[in-house]
């Protein structure tokens, strides 16, 4: 055979063999295409494991197969298998599937992994492409947030909502933000707007707002927000307690009351609405009804020392005080130097004319409520535990000044000002005894006039 017929047949063969190549090349990704249909209508389904079958079946027939990769990867996602997810998501983008959708998905999948820096990448690599998308500078606040990292959380939140204004969530969100850096006046604000804009949160948003409102003693509007998250979402627990504790602060103890009750019958077997209730009845001097709660709540919460102050103080108001010095050792063995605690058991014991026990355990009591109240400087009736205390010891100058540090916090605190007015007698002030007399004629008249009396007979 001469060389030009060699040469000719070469080409034969190799033409055919390229042509059966070729043919093949496009049987698999004829194959591959119509695994990948069947594999889409399954997804369209939300048959994510049909789907994901389909898709490897389509791979393996074809291994360079992005959207295939991709697809798998969306479904592994929506099945929550976040590792083997962001696997295939990976491969699709080294393939040369668009990244921005690889981005839009993968992000996700860290981010329920709590793998917040590989989402964070994620996201800064999307705003790379769409530097104006509201929906990654979001993505970008939720990360932050996760990460505790809440001033750039509302950096990022900032943004979207200057891309989106009108979207309620952004604003949601940055009232959580606002909430976690203690930034009280914006967090209501944030979630006002938040409620405005339509946010799904709105028992949330209204709890937000509430905590603003009632931070900056705004007390009407603390409870009109407390009372419309309870509208929407009646199961909210701390909502009863702020609720209640807003009522205390107002000297409007049967309210406190009523709200801690609605709580209540809502959890049953929750000690600490029984603990609130003790002291809203002893407040209200329902002293058989406080004691029945405060019982309740030792049952309940065994381990916890305050159902036995509760209680301790209660039996104290019946005169019982055998029992009120049992229940103060059963909290003392909890929480051995509780100011509140040794207070109420010092008079235990004064009652019984054990003076020399008294004293000893009053001024353990002003130690433990100065520490009490250092802890929680915000708490009217701490102050007024301490004022108690200081009388009980005759350091009456230092009772005056921690009753009016009560009385800031809560000016309708009624004892607290009965108790400020009989310091200043002790004192011989009776112009400013004559004040607390005055001032109480407006919040409680029995105890207007019981001061009155003390005033009249100095």
């Amino acid at each position: 055979m001469g060389r030009i017929a060699v040469i000719l047949l070469f080409f034969l063969v190799f033409a055919d063999f390229s042509y059966s190549q070729s043919r093949q090349e496009r049987r698999k990704i004829e194959k591959s295409r119509q695994l990948i249909a069947e594999g889409d209508k399954f997804y369209s389904q939300k048959n994510y494991r049909e789907a994901i079958k389909k898709y490897s079946e389509a791979i393996a027939v074809l291994p360079v197969n992005p959207y295939a990769y991709f697809s798998k990867g969306y479904s592994h996602y929506n099945l929550g298998e976040l590792e083997q997810a962001i696997i295939d998501l990976s491969t699709a983008l080294e393939q040369g599937y668009r990244p921005i959708d690889v981005y839009t998905v993968r992000w996700q999948a860290y981010y329920w992994k709590k793998d917040y820096d590989s989402a964070e990448k994620d996201v800064l690599n999307a705003l790379q492409i769409q530097p104006k998308s509201s929906y990654f500078y979001t993505a970008l606040g939720d990360i932050y947030r996760a990460k505790q990292d809440f001033r750039k959380a509302l950096q990022a939140y900032k943004q979207a909502s200057e891309l989106e204004p009108q979207n309620p969530e952004i604003y949601f969100f940055m009232a959580v933000c606002h909430n976690a850096l203690g930034e009280y006046a914006q967090q209501g604000e944030a979630a006002l707007e938040a409620l405005r804009k339509g946010t799904r949160y709105r028992a949330e948003a209204w709890t937000y707002a509430g905590q603003s409102a009632q931070f900056f003693r705004r007390y009407d509007d603390a409870i009109r927000a407390y009372q419309n998250a309870l509208n929407e979402k009646a199961e909210l627990k701390e909502i009863y307690f702020n609720l209640a504790d807003i009522y205390r602060i107002l000297n409007n103890f049967t309210e406190a009351i009523a709200v801690l009750r609605k709580g209540l019958a809502l959890y049953p077997e929750d000690g600490s609405f029984y603990v609130n209730l003790s002291w809203m009845y002893s407040l209200a001097e329902r002293h058989d009804e406080a004691v029945a709660a405060a019982q309740r709540a030792t049952q309940l919460l065994p381990n916890e020392y305050m159902g036995y102050t509760n209680l301790c103080r209660a039996y104290n108001d019946l005169k019982q005080y055998n029992q009120a010095i049992q229940a103060c050792n059963e909290a003392l063995k909890i929480k051995p130097n509780d100011g509140e605690t040794n207070f109420y058991l010092a008079r235990a014991y004064d009652f019984l004319g054990n003076r020399k026990k008294a004293d000893d355990l009053y001024k353990k009591a002003v130690e433990g409520l100065i520490e009490f109240t250092r802890e929680r400087p915000d708490y009217s009736d701490g102050f007024y535990l301490l004022g108690n205390a200081y009388l009980a010891v005759n350091e009456r100058e230092k009772a005056i000044e921690a009753y009016k540090k009560s009385l800031a916090l809560s000016p309708n605190f009624a004892r607290a000002r009965y108790n400020l007015g009989i310091a200043y007698v002790l004192t011989g002030n009776k112009q400013l005894a004559r004040e607390q007399y005055d001032a109480l004629l407006r919040i409680d008249q029995n105890l207007a006039a019981r001061l009155l009396e003390v005033i009249n007979r100095r």
